[in-house]
């Protein structure tokens, strides 16, 4: 158990130090504002789909299916439960501020954080099941996710169903049913645009902290409020929920991982595109990436001993 809360600890001190870097780079203007919008559409809608190909690219087993099949819907599921109760527990006079900070505890950072630490800890397989937990996240993600951001105008069927996002899992799903593995260049090049995922990411981050004001950091008692949701009380609601229903250990697990994890990176890309309060959202990101570094391996043990 030690073992994997170290683990858990420097897989996120990694990604803060990322972020750290971006810092520096918008401070010397190396990283500028329009640089860094370009990356965020860069990891929305070339990233994204890439890192889903990759994590699909295996061959077809049904003890896997089943196994998938209960991560995605605990993630549905999961994730409805959130939107219901970030209604009552998320509230702010500023409408705008309300939604980035509902976004925050709804969409965890399953791509990046979740993903990294399933790997070291479960191999392939904790891979494969946290695939799972991306596509349930994609979907409500560029659903639900850009209606609670975006305006009417930004809501289509025609954008929900040929969003990158959404045709990564699609081609993914269809690869993992019929086993179909991408020829040698092409899974090269899925691979290694999916490794991005995470220094573009947090490349980004630090740029929108190098302008901000620091002490806001850590007295927005809304963004306070938020992160202390979406680290601990989802992530304890999720351990409950999973007990309660007796699931797997291993596949339990893996969505008590992802559930713990501090509120996604691309809730700021989104942000920034829709032109919500992309500030307050990369605040967040921040400030529950840093405490997430001791509240996730206190999650995961936990786990462990409960599941």
């Amino acid at each position: 158990m030690l073992q994997n809360a170290g683990t858990v600890f420097e897989q996120v001190l990694v990604l803060f130090l990322i972020a750290c870097i971006g810092y520096i780079c918008g401070k010397r203007e190396i990283l500028t504002e329009d640089t860094a919008n370009g990356l965020a559409s860069i990891c929305l809608y070339a990233v994204a789909p890439c890192l889903m190909i990759s994590s699909f690219q295996r061959s077809f087993a049904l003890g896997m299916l089943w196994n998938f099949l209960l991560t995605f819907a605990f993630a549905m599921a999961a994730m409805a439960i959130s939107i219901v109760l970030t209604g009552l527990t998320i509230r702010d006079r500023d409408a705008r501020r309300e939604k980035v900070l509902r976004s925050g505890v709804i969409f965890p950072n399953c791509g990046m954080v979740s993903l990294a630490l399933e790997q070291a800890l479960y191999g392939a397989d904790g891979v494969f099941y946290g695939a799972a937990y991306i596509a349930a996240f994609n979907l409500v993600f560029w659903t639900y996710g850009v209606f609670l951001l975006g305006s009417r105008q930004d809501i289509s069927w025609r954008k929900i169903l040929l969003n990158p996002g959404i045709l990564g899992t699609a081609a993914g799903l269809i690869f993992f049913f019929a086993s179909i593995r991408l020829p040698g260049p092409l899974k090269a090049v899925s691979d290694q645009i999916a490794g991005l995922n995470t220094p573009l990411a947090m490349l980004v981050i630090g740029e929108r902290i190098a302008f901000m004001e620091k002490k806001a950091l850590f007295t927005d008692k809304g963004a306070v409020w938020a992160s202390v949701q979406r680290l601990l009380l989802f992530p304890l609601i999720s351990i409950l929920g999973l007990w309660v229903l007796g699931i797997e250990k291993e596949v339990g697990m893996i969505c008590v991982i992802a559930a713990s994890a501090p509120a996604a990176a691309c809730n700021t890309m989104l942000a920034m595109n829709l032109g919500q309060d992309s500030a307050l959202s990369a605040k967040m990101v921040s400030l529950s990436t840093a405490a997430s570094m001791f509240t996730m391996p206190i999650m995961i043990v936990l786990a462990q001993a409960v599941l």
